[in-house]
């Protein structure tokens, strides 16, 4: 039984609204910590080109010879960061699924898959960068050999007209290919013998035919959205984890667990039901 949005949404209310300061503390926490470890690499980076605007680029700035090592080593150490970071999103993910289920929520959790095979998680990013980049490509390589080649009139337009059209069919693969992996994250956090190879082919098994179902969840998030927009981002504190509970029940949902759920509730629910007037 494929559950509506509206009550994904409310059993994702009921898990959160007891342990919402818990998991806002959680986000906070993760939040901090790769702000703060962005901040580092890119602090060199954006002081360079600042010099450079104001003293002149690049030719006043002291060391110029070394200004591109310190640009690339700070881009390298910039992705090293957003790929370690994919750990703590697990981590999160861990604890939206604790709340889903019922369990109870703990801050200890956001830092719980670095002693879960992490590097499964860095390689599900990369190959998940890989496949939403790679539609692109077409469209790129056109782009560079029009500019190369210098082309000129009707061949330059009809060129031009082939790299957007390549443009928008890339956009369009490289969303499709997101949604179908979206729950890779989810079941790597769940089965931790899992390989990402596996956690793709399964996420891509479970969203066929719920490729639409999540579109809509997310597009009926919008009025939140605002809601965060006019709190000047506060308000983001009770919406994300809204969103990433409703999303952590809509895989349960999909995986079939909370069908399973319902029917041992209801057939515990026979079992003593009996038992219980009996006694009454």
């Amino acid at each position: 039984m494929k559950r509506k949005c509206s009550e994904l949404k409310r059993l994702s209310r009921a898990s959160i609204l007891g342990q919402l300061p818990l998991i806002i503390c959680s986000y906070v926490i993760v939040s901090a910590i790769i702000s703060i470890a962005e901040n580092i690499f890119t602090s060199p980076i954006s002081n360079m080109y600042e010099k450079a605007i104001l003293e002149g680029f690049p030719y006043s700035m002291p060391n110029f010879t070394d200004w591109p090592i310190i640009c690339y080593a700070g881009l390298a150490a910039m992705f090293i960061v957003m790929l370690v970071s994919s750990i703590f999103t697990a981590g999160i993910i861990r604890i939206n699924l604790d709340a889903a289920r019922g369990n109870q929520v703990k801050i200890g959790s956001v830092f719980s898959q670095f002693k879960s095979r992490p590097d499964r998680f860095i390689i599900l990013t990369l190959i998940l960068l890989l496949c939403t980049c790679l539609p692109y490509a077409p469209s790129i390589v056109l782009l560079i050999i029009c500019s190369l080649m210098e082309f000129e009139g009707s061949t330059l337009t009809v060129l031009t007209l082939t790299s957007m059209a390549l443009l928008v069919i890339g956009m369009i693969i490289s969303i499709y290919l997101s949604i179908k992996f979206k729950l890779a994250m989810y079941i790597l956090v769940d089965t931790t013998s899992l390989s990402p190879f596996l956690a793709l082919k399964d996420s891509y098994r479970f969203m066929s035919g719920n490729v639409f179902r999540y579109i809509y969840i997310i597009l009926s998030f919008i009025p939140m959205a605002l809601l965060v927009l006019f709190t000047f981002g506060l308000g983001s504190l009770w919406v994300q984890p809204y969103i990433d509970c409703t999303l952590a029940n809509l895989y349960l949902d999909i995986s079939g667990e909370l069908n399973r759920k319902e029917e041992e509730a209801k057939r515990l629910e026979e079992e003593m039901g009996p038992a219980f007037d009996t006694y009454v």
